[in-house]
């Protein structure tokens, strides 16, 4: 495969030549999320019907998140979040975009 991509180095390059395989990748994501989804609501009734686990239907609804399978530019993020600061985004939010956890920080702090 490295011979057919030659030196890729940008992620809309990647995303053009493995356009495919990443299409191909979504449809299996659909189709597992939605079978995962089904499968904690069909657990979480159980333990709710044996009062193991009291849930209402609204919290039986799941959401499954998969990763991109494209690699992030670090850099760029960054520049968002500086961006979004200067436009006065609050810093928690900023922070909790780039997957820091705020809460930790902020027990730190008193």
């Amino acid at each position: 495969m490295k011979n057919k991509l030659g030196n890729l180095t940008s992620a809309v390059a990647l995303k053009l030549t493995l356009m495919g395989m990443l299409s191909k990748t979504e449809r299996k994501r659909f189709t597992y999320s939605e079978g995962l989804k089904k499968i904690c609501r069909i657990v979480l009734t159980i333990l709710d019907k044996a009062n193991i686990y009291k849930t209402d239907n609204i919290d039986k609804d799941v959401d499954v998140i998969f990763a991109s399978p494209l690699p992030e530019n670090v850099m760029e993020k960054l520049q968002e979040a500086q961006v979004k600061k200067e436009l006065g985004v609050p810093a928690e939010q900023v922070l909790r975009e780039l997957g820091y956890e705020t809460t930790v920080q902020e027990s730190r702090s008193k």
